[in-house]
């Protein structure tokens, strides 16, 4: 099929082709790289699965940042299916008979055999629709690692804001059940324990940039170069409209997604040290017997969260919605 595009040199037919087959060749190597890193992933998912809830309000939270994802899962599965079903409706209903996507077939007429069109017609709509769908499901995984990346992150912030706001105030500890001492200790085990989490989420974002580096690079660029042609053949032919506008969002939704949720990841690593911030860190800094500790750990954890937290993809490109917005500058044509 790719080579048959290299004959084509109608520009709509070429645009056709491009739309269809370059997605299926990203979706491909991303395939592929679920494959290569399965036991990475592997990793990651048991991972997330085994970290912990300490309360209520982190399971509705949690509760409610899946319900959200959900949802931008539904919309990008429905975007990226209306658009291939219009494409298919649109050739079957058309006059002559044509086949949704420009295909080379040496052994059938379907041009003049109804039967031949019909076994075209049913082959193109199964291969299409699986390897449509296969793909997207990949884009959501990779996503839905992203996001829980960032919900792990949002949640060690808030657990670092509520540091020393147990018991005591203003620097003065009340009298209860637990003593001084204890208190001091339980907030510098719970310092330690937020760091470790912190430490194995930078770890859980090294892995998701090694195994995404590739399939994500080929996805921007050739995602932004097919809506750059979309946008430039519906610029000179306004005939050339409904399955590609369908086709240009389902693309743009799937450069978003990643771009979307790693912005995410970005945001919750620079809220990090605001929210230790948010602390009773004076308590802690001042106490008899871990305040010197206390301090030597705020220190380098302030310390380590200056390092960058972008996911790089192709060594130069981060995954952002910076990178989002600048797609079209950097790639679309000229229209003239």
């Amino acid at each position: 099929m790719f080579i048959y595009l290299l004959k084509l040199t109608d520009q709509e037919d070429l645009t056709y082709g491009l739309y269809i087959y370059l997605t299926q060749f990203c979706g491909l190597i991303k395939i592929m790289c679920f494959l290569v890193n399965n036991n990475h992933f592997q990793k990651l998912i048991e991972r997330a699965e085994h970290f912990q809830l300490e309360n209520e309000f982190e399971e509705k939270l949690v509760r409610q940042r899946i319900h959200f994802f959900f949802k931008v899962a539904v919309f990008y599965y429905a975007m990226a299916m209306t658009a291939i079903h219009t494409t298919e409706l649109m050739a079957i209903f058309a006059e002559p008979a044509e086949l949704p996507y420009i295909s080379w077939y040496p052994y059938l007429d379907w041009e003049h055999n109804r039967q031949d069109y019909w076994m075209a017609i049913i082959y193109q709509y199964i291969s299409i629709n699986s390897s449509t769908l296969l793909n997207i499901t990949v884009d959501i995984m990779f996503s839905l690692l992203l996001f829980i990346l960032s919900i792990e992150i949002e949640l060690i912030g808030l657990r670092f804001s509520k540091m020393g706001h147990v018991h005591g105030e203003n620097g003065r500890f009340e009298e209860g059940p637990e003593s001084e001492l204890a208190f001091e200790t339980k907030q510098f085990d719970i310092l330690k324990k937020n760091i470790i989490l912190h430490r194995e989420a930078i770890a859980f974002k090294c892995t998701l940039e090694e195994c995404l580096n590739l399939p994500f690079f080929v996805q921007i660029l050739a995602s932004a170069f097919v809506i750059a042609s979309i946008i430039n053949a519906m610029a000179h032919d306004t005939q050339f409209a409904l399955p590609y506008i369908f086709g240009a969002v389902a693309l743009i939704t799937q450069i978003f997604l990643p771009c979307f949720f790693a912005n995410k990841v970005i945001i919750q690593c620079s809220e990090l040290s605001y929210r230790v911030y948010e602390s009773n860190w004076i308590v802690m800094s001042n106490s008899r017997h871990f305040g010197i500790r206390f301090k030597q750990c705020i220190m380098i954890l302030f310390e380590r969260l200056k390092t960058n937290t972008e996911i790089i993809v192709g060594i130069i490109i981060p995954l952002s919605l910076a990178t989002f917005t600048s797609v079209k500058r950097i790639f679309t044509f000229p229209i003239k």
